[in-house]
């Protein structure tokens, strides 16, 4: 089964079928082509012949009717003519025979005077028929024996005769000639026969042709395609003689003007059937061609399943194969590249999932109830380990609260944390005021950072007696003191915002100074990192300090109590954020003074 359906077994066909289906299509649109054109062609050519064949007929008519009408000038009473001796016509009149009939009381035709020339044939039961209908109609044309046969009724005198003459019309008999590539007709307008071409049958004329001739006798001029019931195509072409209703009619047989796209369609067979074989016979050195490289490439690619990536295909040749052949090695090369580099990365996501583990303990509990204070943080990092760090703790006086922010996220943001951390857990130990708090903080960040990485940091320390909150903020995000009104608004936030130092780890010798606040039972404060404005929601918009005022003051007006109020909040940064990546920590805590 693998090789039956095998690459090269699909260029084969692929290349017989596109071959097949495109001479094909050649030629069936070439044969369309020429067979539309050669009716085209057929059609005119018909069209322009009995057009001028009609043409001529209608001259030679007129040529007989002038004569006609001068002779019946020189008739005298008697039924002779004048200046004719022996009622003969000259050889050089374009008819034959001139008959006059006077109808009768009993409605009879009477030959009243005739004219002829020399040796002319006596038609005349023909005649006196055709004179028969000309009275009864008024006109009557009848084509015998070489002959045109007009008759119609004329004034003469008092009286109304019937005329009869005879002419030959050259035009008419080269268009009924044998050996012609179509079939000649004369017929009126009832679709009567008047001549036939001699090489067709009279009774295969009134079984086939008779519909079609009833058709046209309203349409002076119409090419049509018609099948006859014995299932033969012509191709019929008509127009009137300009003589009461008398038609010249030419049918071409469609199949045999067609011979010709029999023989081309042979001969393009034949030429298909030359070019299909060469191109088979190309399709199968070319697709041996082809795929014994692309085996090689199979096998080379079974080696490095198995695990040998240091096999390397030898190149030949400037096409695509050989491209892919040095894509192959060159995809070799990088596969032992990306495996070193994975297992490298594994031993480094290892240690960032230890170092996330371990910057884990430097946060406290999310919530504590103190005396006069309730606390509760939250914290988010924008990857494996972050840079911002919050932490409270508590003596017999005061509560400190601590929250900072490192520049930038990732490990090197968390190691100057967790020397943040274990600074400051001296710093406690220690009875100093909060500005020196933040000074001694100053001096180990610069000591461990080396001035090449800063931190912004809030110290805010609670007297749980007074409810007095000293703070220290060195170039931090001001804390909002939020008092319990009705309807707050942005206006109502208290920012303390009064003093700001430098950076922690921004030079050794900063300076720092403290402040206080009076707090009363029933006041939230937030501490938060910038993280905040930068969230962005599911259209990549960032919330903003718009924003994020905007949703404080929501959970604010809610009138909920702390730990809900809390959770409103979060729920809300949650609910603008819709799972987009952060674009940095996010770190907040409230307290509400007991």
């Amino acid at each position: 089964m693998g090789k039956l359906f095998s690459l090269r077994r699909k260029i084969l066909v692929l290349l017989m079928a596109v071959s097949l289906l495109s001479g094909l299509a050649f030629l069936m649109v070439s044969i369309t082509t020429f067979k539309n054109d050669k009716i085209a062609y057929i059609f005119e050519t018909n069209n322009s012949i009995i057009n001028n064949s009609a043409e001529q007929v209608k001259n030679d008519i007129r040529l007989a009717t002038d004569e006609v009408k001068g002779l019946l000038l020189k008739v005298n009473s008697d039924g002779t003519f004048k200046q004719l001796a022996e009622n003969r016509l000259e050889n050089t009149s374009p008819i034959d025979r001139l008959e006059i009939y006077k109808i009768a009381e009993d409605k009879n035709l009477k030959l009243f005077s005739f004219l002829d020339k020399e040796g002319f044939e006596n038609l005349a039961s023909v005649g006196l028929e055709t004179a028969a209908r000309a009275a009864r109609n008024g006109k009557a044309f009848t084509y015998f024996k070489e002959h045109l046969l007009v008759a119609e009724n004329l004034a003469m005198g008092s009286e109304t005769v019937t005329i009869l003459y005879f002419f030959k019309s050259k035009s008419l008999e080269k268009f009924f000639e044998t050996g012609k590539s179509y079939l000649s007709f004369l017929i009126d307008s009832t679709g009567y026969v008047i001549k036939a071409d001699e090489s067709i049958e009279a009774s295969y004329v009134d079984i086939h042709f008779k519909n079609s001739f009833l058709d046209i006798k309203k349409l002076s001029s119409t090419t049509l395609r018609i099948e006859t019931a014995d299932q033969k195509k012509w191709l019929m072409t008509s127009v009137s003689l300009g003589f009461e209703d008398y038609y010249l009619v030419s049918m071409a047989d469609e199949d045999l003007a067609m011979r010709a796209i029999k023989t081309l369609t042979t001969k393009s067979a034949l030429i298909f059937a030359i070019i299909f074989f060469v191109i088979v016979i190309i399709g199968v050195f070319t697709s041996n061609y082809l795929t014994s490289r692309l085996s090689l490439l199979t096998t080379a690619t079974e080696k490095v399943i198995s695990g040998d990536y240091k096999f390397v295909l030898q190149t030949k040749g400037q096409d695509e194969i050989t491209e892919l052949t040095n894509n192959f090695n060159q995809m070799t090369f990088e596969i032992v590249r990306l495996i070193g580099e994975t297992a490298h990365k594994a031993r480094m996501e290892a240690e960032l999932s230890t170092a996330k583990l371990v910057q884990e303990t430097l946060f406290p509990n999310p919530e504590h109830q103190f005396t006069n204070l309730h606390i509760k943080g939250h914290y988010i990092s924008a990857s494996e380990c972050g840079g911002d760090w919050w932490h409270y703790s508590e003596n017999e006086e005061f509560i400190n609260v601590w929250i900072a922010d490192a520049t930038g996220h990732g490990a090197s943001a968390a190691l100057l944390t967790s020397a943040a951390k274990s600074a400051v857990t001296l710093i406690e130990t220690m009875k100093v005021t909060p500005a020196e708090s933040m000074s001694l903080l100053n001096q180990a960040i610069c000591s461990v950072s080396k001035e090449n990485m800063m931190m912004t940091c809030f110290l805010a320390v609670f007297n749980k007696k007074t409810r007095v909150m000293k703070y220290v903020n060195a170039s931090h995000e001001a804390p909002i003191i939020i008092k319990p009104l009705e309807n707050i608004k942005r206006n109502d936030f208290i920012f303390l915002n009064d003093l700001s130092a430098p950076r922690l780890g921004q030079s050794v010798d900063s300076v720092y100074q403290q402040s206080e606040v009076q707090l009363k039972v029933g006041d939230r404060l937030l501490f938060y990192t910038d993280g905040i404005p930068d969230i962005k929601n599911g259209k990549e918009e960032p919330l903003g300090e718009r924003g994020f005022f905007k949703l404080l003051s929501s959970s604010c007006n809610k009138k909920l109590d702390f730990i809900e109020f809390v959770d409103s909040f979060t729920g809300s940064l949650a609910e603008y954020r819709q799972r987009s990546e952060l674009v940095d920590d996010v770190t907040y805590c409230f307290t509400e003074i007991t």
